[in-house]
């Protein structure tokens, strides 16, 4: 599986395509903090020049406007809840540390 090409589409937020032999894998990130890459998967989570980047990626086959879109909601809802669940545990561990 070579790569053919590697590019940012404008309109989609956060997102990157990269062309592939078989269709194409679509990326979403977000920002996250030092202590939220305790509660996430330590192999979608990646050190970028200034900041560290929680990323998730699906590999699609036909390649349109609408399955590109299609995957980049349903990644980027799985990416927000994520981010969102660990920085509630943030919080929650921010809060006992106080009460100590």
């Amino acid at each position: 599986m070579s790569t053919l090409r590697f590019f940012t589409h404008g309109t989609l937020k956060n997102c990157h395509i990269e062309l592939i032999s078989t269709g194409c894998i679509v990326w979403v990130s977000l920002n996250v903090t030092e202590a939220m890459t305790e509660h996430l998967s330590p192999n979608n989570v990646y050190k970028a020049e200034k900041r560290l980047i929680y990323a998730l990626k699906k590999p699609v086959e036909d390649v349109c406007t609408r399955t590109i879109s299609d995957a980049y909601d349903e990644l980027m809802k799985k990416c927000m809840i994520n981010c969102r669940k660990a920085k509630i545990k943030v919080l929650n561990q921010e809060i006992i540390n106080l009460n100590k």
